[in-house]
């Protein structure tokens, strides 16, 4: 009583749980996009360090301002992102809804890098901002999975872009050598698949 903690639970959806609810598969994967896009969260790199750092110390504070719920005329100008959702407990699954990838490519002003930090949330990097490769961001999520990740929290060592033109996530560094560095700025130019 009096507690203002939340929690989540969670549970295998199977078909026979489908058919007791009677619902479909289409009914639930269109239910399920729809609340990930109400949950998901983006906040500033700079602002979720201290906030959790505060949060980890049993330290009060407000929780920093979502991007994405103020997102009109804004844009993204700092170098990193947070995407996660509002319990930022296994939020790294808001990428696959559709609304929550365009929401952030509009902000980011076009395409941008898909870091799995691990599976509670991943790290936005607008393109336009990166002044890393694909290759070397790849390798700074292998090297923070291999010492800074639990095991059983590891999403992939693999980097994302976004690719703004096709509206696909796609393997970032499959993507750069199939464009060649001279058009890497130029977006949308052929569709491509996720991985």
């Amino acid at each position: 009583p009096g507690s203002s903690v939340s929690e989540q639970y969670s549970i295998k959806v199977t078909p026979q749980l489908m058919q007791m609810w009677g619902v479909d598969m289409e009914t639930m994967k269109q239910d399920t996009l729809e609340n990930m896009a109400k949950d998901a969260r983006l906040f500033s790199m700079m602002d979720m360090i201290p906030f959790t750092i505060s949060e980890v110390q049993g330290f009060e504070q407000t929780e920093p301002k979502d991007l994405l719920a103020e997102a009109e005329g804004k844009s993204l100008t700092e170098p990193m992102y947070v995407l996660t959702n509002q319990g930022k407990c296994g939020g790294a699954g808001v990428i696959f809804s559709p609304a929550v990838c365009e929401q952030v490519s509009e902000l980011a002003g076009g395409d941008y890098y898909i870091l799995p930090s691990s599976v509670h949330e991943l790290i936005i990097v607008p393109a336009a901002q990166s002044p890393a490769r694909a290759e070397e961001l790849q390798e700074m999520v292998r090297q923070v999975n291999q010492t800074a990740v639990a095991e059983d929290e590891i999403l992939s060592d693999k980097v994302h872009r976004y690719d703004s033109g096709s509206h696909a996530l796609v393997n970032a560094i499959d993507r750069d050598l199939s464009r060649g560095a001279e058009d890497m700025e130029m977006p949308g130019m052929q569709q491509h698949t996720a991985r």
